[in-house]
């Protein structure tokens, strides 16, 4: 609503909302939401039925295991994966000398000292 003392062509006439339209509105809002529990309550018992026709719920009969898993138990094989064994394999490469062509003369360094060689280089 527009003060009575600015433009008098903007004036505008109050908003009313009756009592009755709101309960109307909150008792709509409350039964399709009524409606809506109802309806997932049929659903997941259709579907529960559907999947389970005997109505059989064997896990409720299942004693509780004699020890919970402990934290630092682990939780897979003590051998190393695949990922670990070329992640060791490429370290080993990176930081050891061998010979990539004997007859060639070619070796291979580890990279720290190659990086040393290059910076050596680079600085001269």
């Amino acid at each position: 609503m527009s003060a009575p003392g600015e433009n008098k062509a903007l004036l505008q006439e109050e908003d009313h909302v009756s009592r009755v339209h709101v309960i109307v509105a909150m008792l709509i809002v409350l039964s399709i939401s009524a409606a809506m529990v109802v309806w997932a309550w049929a659903t997941t018992a259709q579907v529960t039925a559907t999947l389970r026709p005997t109505r059989d719920y064997p896990e409720q009969r299942l004693q509780p295991s004699a020890s919970p898993p402990q934290a630092n138990e682990p939780l897979f094989t003590e051998q190393p994966g695949l990922g670990e064994r070329l992640n060791a394999g490429e370290a080993r490469a990176l930081t050891t000398y061998r010979w990539l062509d004997r007859s060639r003369g070619i070796v291979t360094l580890p990279i720290d000292q190659a990086m040393d060689r290059i910076a050596e280089g680079s600085a001269r």
